[in-house]
């Protein structure tokens, strides 16, 4: 498969029914454009879901991540960047779910495994990527990453959980002191070794604030970085010696 320049992201597939398979087929029918696919999983009765959160109402709107690896990475080959997440009080639910790393990483081997039998030139694990903003969990799947005998792309997905507390919680007339705050965090972050990265523009007050603290950063050279997510009538960004993807939000219906 030939090598090409990833530039759009679609939110959570279909912005208007997140993480649902169904509308997502139909949003990549109009829109060639789209490189990568970011969806929330969950681990839901001994399979993992497309899930925001531990809600049952949600998580029957979702799909098994072997359909969503079969669709976007096997049929459109596309990336397919999976959010992991856990239960958290801020998902306002009283519904316990903990992530279960090792069936995730089993359910990626199996369909990597399936997906190589019947296409033995399609590189799956550069079509996969993996991020979380939960520190503990994040920490978690790292580990386990690491002693795969064929490691997947690790994302760093910043800011971390605790900057969405904070921003829960910080009344309108703090905004600007929040903004610098997450900034500090941010640029305490080490780098240098990440090849992939995201961050969410919404912790700034403007286009111009994001990219003087982008300007900051000490981005490794041909790193890609991933920033969510937009209206789509906003141009995109540009690094030099990054890759920047831009991530969108799409609607399915209608054909928009």
């Amino acid at each position: 498969m030939e090598e090409r320049r990833l530039k759009i992201s679609a939110h959570h597939g279909d912005a208007g029914r997140p993480n649902n398979l169904a509308t997502a087929r139909t949003l990549l029918e109009h829109h060639d454009e789209i490189d990568v696919m970011e969806i929330d999983f969950v681990t839901f009765r001994g399979r993992i879901v497309s899930s925001h959160d531990y809600d049952a109402t949600v998580i029957a709107d979702g799909s098994p991540l072997e359909e969503w690896m079969r669709f976007v990475v096997g049929e459109r080959h596309c990336v397919l960047w999976i959010d992991v997440k856990e239960n958290s009080w801020l998902y306002m639910n009283w519904m316990y779910g903990q992530f279960d790393v090792a069936l995730f990483f089993q359910t990626l081997r199996r369909v990597r495994r399936a997906l190589w039998r019947e296409d033995g030139q399609l590189d799956v694990t550069a079509l996969v990527w993996i991020g979380c903003q939960d520190p503990a969990l994040r920490q978690r799947l790292v580990e386990a990453n690491d002693v795969q005998r064929h490691p997947w792309q690790m994302m760093l997905d910043v800011p971390m959980m605790r900057s969405y507390v904070w921003k829960m919680l910080t009344p309108s007339c703090l905004a600007a002191a929040l903004e610098k705050q997450v900034m500090e965090e941010l640029l305490g972050v080490d780098y240098k070794q990440a090849q992939l990265l995201s961050l969410d523009h919404s912790f700034f007050a403007s286009r111009d604030a994001l990219v003087a603290f982008l300007r900051k950063l000490k981005l490794r050279r041909g790193a890609t970085l991933i920033l969510y997510s937009f209206a789509r009538d906003v141009k995109p960004i540009q690094l030099r010696n990054v890759n920047v993807v831009m991530q969108y939000d799409y609607f399915s219906r209608d054909g928009q």
